[in-house]
């Protein structure tokens, strides 16, 4: 354990993302005598914008007398890694944000680097933080790198309190409970594997899916093609009456609470917030059998269902099977099943251990 001055928690931009919710939770919720929390800025200065990123936590480190400790994530890993070459009192801990594998399929520019960067920020890190046991394997596979005391797992926790609190509000949505109600959330991008759930919902039989509504929280990502193809593609197989697009909302619970289940049909995650939260309101989840922490965090016919990575078949058979037997899913033994594996205060604990 390290005595610190300070405890200096990094995220790249402000955007609505897993890790950067993540962090700011962490850092609401854990006890430090002194801490504080940088958001970097991924696209002023044009050219001279990581020296920007770089300086910024270069003045910030230098202004502390005394050991500082940083904990960056995605992005912020890299510039953070370059800025403690400048200093013996930083210790680095680099929170890794996805499945590296997922993103390396084909050994073009973009794998190269991704390879080189993994790479220094290993070296130059005092600790790696993994969000689960298969994303740890996954990337030292991929870096080629042996396990060892300097990797660690902790995985991604939730505030049952502010849930509780934001679920509890107005739901700005009717909802119609004599159909049965699916939730989808997640940014319009490959990830996320939304043709994969849109070929699903094709093979399910009229009489079928005449008793059922989807709802799907989130926007077009990077203005890629997949929304657009997507509300193409329900209007094209009259799937649009039963598919309700809400767009982004910064406060899904109420509507998340109104549903009896909730989908997460993507390639690849690392540690799904969006999952653990869904089954923190009590709702059986069907996941893909995709890298990443899926099949850590569900246990089959317990808390949720399976299915074979992309496989639209297998995905609609799924959805089928949890709409005839949703009465064999306990919603009060999987609320405490995560509140017993996954609460903040927990998990804030055990980054605390990482900062004494």
């Amino acid at each position: 354990m390290i005595e610190a001055r300070e405890v200096i928690f990094i995220v790249p931009n402000n955007e609505i993302g897993g890790a950067q919710n993540f962090l700011k939770r962490l850092f609401n919720n854990i006890s430090l005598t002194r801490k504080s929390f940088i958001t970097e800025d991924l696209v002023s200065y044009g050219s001279f914008n990581f020296f920007n990123r770089v300086w910024k936590i270069y003045k910030k480190v230098k202004a502390i007398n005394g050991k500082v400790i940083v904990l960056a994530t995605v992005n912020s890993m890299i510039s953070s890694s370059v800025c403690k070459l400048f200093f013996n009192n930083f210790f680095l801990v680099s929170r890794v944000g996805n499945t590296l594998s997922a993103e390396t399929k084909i050994k073009n520019f973009h794998y190269y680097r991704l390879i080189f960067l993994h790479k220094f920020i290993f070296w130059v890190s005092d600790l790696i933080v993994f969000q689960s046991k298969a994303m740890k394997q996954d990337v030292l596979e991929v870096v080629k790198r042996k396990d060892s005391s300097k990797y660690i797992v902790i995985n991604n926790g939730i505030d049952f309190g502010e849930i509780s609190f934001k679920s509890g509000q107005e739901i700005k949505s009717i909802i119609n409970n004599d159909y049965f109600n699916f939730i989808l959330l997640g940014s319009f991008k490959y990830q996320k594997a939304y043709d994969v759930f849109l070929e699903a919902i094709k093979l399910i039989s009229q009489d079928s899916i005449a008793q059922m509504k989807f709802y799907i929280c989130g926007g077009n990502a990077f203005e890629e093609k997949v929304f657009e193809e997507f509300k193409d593609g329900l209007e094209e197989n009259n799937l649009d009456k039963y598919v309700n697009l809400m767009g982004w909302t910064t406060n899904p619970y109420p509507l998340m609470k109104a549903m009896d289940a909730y989908i997460l049909p993507s390639r690849y995650e690392g540690f799904p917030n969006s999952l653990i939260e869904a089954l923190s309101l009590g709702l059986p989840s069907i996941v893909s059998r995709s890298p990443g922490a899926n099949e850590e965090i569900i246990t089959n016919r317990f808390n949720g269902l399976t299915f074979e990575n992309e496989n639209a078949k297998d995905l609609s058979n799924q959805i089928l099977t949890l709409k005839d037997n949703r009465g064999s899913f306990n919603s009060v033994d999987i609320i405490n099943d995560i509140k017993q594996r996954y609460d903040i205060d927990k998990i804030a604990d055990q980054y605390k251990n990482l900062f004494k």
